[in-house]
């Protein structure tokens, strides 16, 4: 009579691929006893092994969107950007985005950046398991553009003028502020870019997008 084979995959959940062959998969991680008696006419051979089981590696994900504004000297920490991701892992430019990040600590230079959207990679290297990365956008910013409009003139018959910031420009929803000539903010909506002033001298708008970024004309 032929031998009989008597496995122990210690839970595992098991495809039979013939030939004494399976494939095995736990839901754990761990060491895992294999183990297999042959019975040939009644002598008995035993062999075990043990199988460790790794988790695969967590990369995270992007948590929230990154803006910074163009030239604002600012260092962004990327890992602040991601959740749920496994210590150790590199930062590494994606495809077209420039090297400005430390692999270790994900702190990426600003500076160095024009304006417009740029990929980097947190990867988190896997061992026998597969390596795991996640993608983090950042997105760099102009400045706005302010436009105070033309030079008014108070006259005898003309006691107030509008001054109009109407032409100024930026990206998203922009807030504006006037202040007066000495320093003064005016009483103003934000989204309003037009003041009625009654008192000569020099006034400052103060257009500013949704992520803080600025620029003045008077």
């Amino acid at each position: 009579a032929g031998a009989t084979y008597t496995w122990d995959f210690d839970g595992a959940d098991v495809v039979d691929l013939g030939g004494q062959s399976y494939q095995l998969s736990w839901d754990e991680a761990g060491n895992h006893p294999v183990s297999l008696v042959v019975d040939a006419n009644g002598c008995l051979n035993t062999f075990s092994e043990a199988v460790m089981v790794s988790d695969p590696p967590v990369a995270g994900q992007q948590i929230q969107p990154a803006a910074v504004c163009l030239n604002s000297g600012d260092e962004l920490d990327l890992d602040d950007l991601v959740q749920g991701a496994d210590p150790g892992g590199v930062w590494s430019p994606a495809a077209g985005s420039p090297a400005a990040v430390d692999p270790a600590t994900g702190m990426l230079n600003t500076n160095v950046l024009h304006a417009g959207t740029f990929e980097y990679v947190y990867t988190v290297t896997g061992g026998v398991c597969p390596d795991a990365s996640v993608a983090v956008a950042v997105r760099v910013e102009p400045a706005p553009v302010a436009d105070a409009g033309i030079d008014q003139a108070l006259t005898c018959t003309m006691g107030s003028v509008s001054l109009n910031g109407n032409g100024s420009a930026g990206t998203g929803t922009l807030s504006y502020l006037w202040t007066g000539p000495d320093g003064t903010p005016l009483s103003m909506d934000a989204d309003q870019p037009i003041v009625d002033v009654a008192a000569p001298g020099i006034y400052t708008l103060t257009v500013t997008s949704e992520i803080g970024c600025s620029a003045i004309a008077t």
